[in-house]
């Protein structure tokens, strides 16, 4: 994890660029995928997300990606007008299936889930 901020509350934990084959089809060169922002209520509105995100986009121009999203849900519309004013668009929507509790899946939970597969 590495600390932006002085006060080392603020970091980054991942990120990651994706050159896709279906992304190649429409156009040439990498994504970056920004998929999860949080700053702590308690911090809201001091600057913490813009300076992640320009952290996000400096990252991102330094692997050679043409562009960035950030998925938000559809519930979280404070942080669609805070995106909004970075410049960024909605521009689709996304579908999600859970895995989890099918047949197969060992039941487990969402949480289960990803500690035993996503890792």
């Amino acid at each position: 994890m590495k600390s932006i901020s002085g006060s080392g509350r603020i970091a980054i934990r991942r990120a990651r660029v994706e050159d896709s084959e279906a992304f190649a089809r429409l156009q040439t060169g990498n994504l970056c995928r920004v998929t999860a922002l949080v700053v702590a209520r308690e911090f809201h509105g001091e600057g913490f997300g813009r300076e992640l995100m320009a952290k996000a986009e400096q990252y991102a121009r330094a692997n050679r990606c043409i562009k960035i999203e950030i998925t938000s849900g559809e519930h979280r519309t404070r942080a669609h007008d805070f995106y909004r004013e970075l410049g960024y668009e909605e521009v689709s929507k996304r579908f999600l299936k859970s895995l989890c509790g099918e047949p197969g899946s060992g039941g487990g939970t969402e949480a289960r889930y990803h500690r035993r597969f996503m890792q």
